[in-house]
């Protein structure tokens, strides 16, 4: 089932299509508002197709069962298949209305995200001391940030002007 089969009978959504080709707003906005409020119908009928095609499959395969005939496996085929296209159209829809939710709520932590499995966290791994050598061990590298920031705090205080 395409995005439009599943989304083209939902007049708000195609209002909102349309306005977003004439308006400059973000393109989101009106989609997600659109399809959020009016989708209740769709997901009614997903589940009323799903019951039935599940109900027909039951009854073809208690069919096939008093009678295994060329035709009657056919027809519990033709059953069958109706039944698998109407769960993937039920997948399909919930991974579109499962989108549209992750439009509408944003990638909150994202950048936290690619941060972490880029490997990009604020991790220091050596530090260049005042004469040119790197200090890489886990335990000297606290050491000589604290001493560097301790000379530069005490910089900065010597270095301020006293009131009289």
């Amino acid at each position: 089932m395409s995005f439009r089969t599943c989304w083209g009978r939902v007049e708000k959504f195609l209002v909102a299509g349309e306005q977003e080709i004439i308006h400059t707003k973000p393109f989101f906005f009106p989609v997600v508002s659109a399809a959020t409020c009016t989708n209740h119908h769709l997901e009614v009928d997903q589940r009323w197709s799903i019951r039935l095609a599940e109900a027909r499959e039951e009854e073809m395969q208690c069919i096939f069962d008093d009678d295994s005939s060329v035709e009657n496996r056919s027809n519990l085929n033709c059953d069958n298949a109706s039944l698998r296209h109407a769960l993937h159209c039920q997948e399909i829809f919930w991974a579109q209305k499962a989108r549209v939710q992750w439009i509408n709520d944003g990638d909150k932590n994202t950048a936290f995200y690619h941060v972490v499995v880029l490997g990009r966290a604020t991790l220091i791994n050596s530090v260049l001391k005042s004469i040119p050598v790197y200090t890489a061990a886990a335990i000297s590298i606290p050491k000589t940030v604290v001493t560097y920031i301790e000379k530069a705090c005490a910089l900065v205080v010597v270095s301020l002007p006293m009131k009289t």
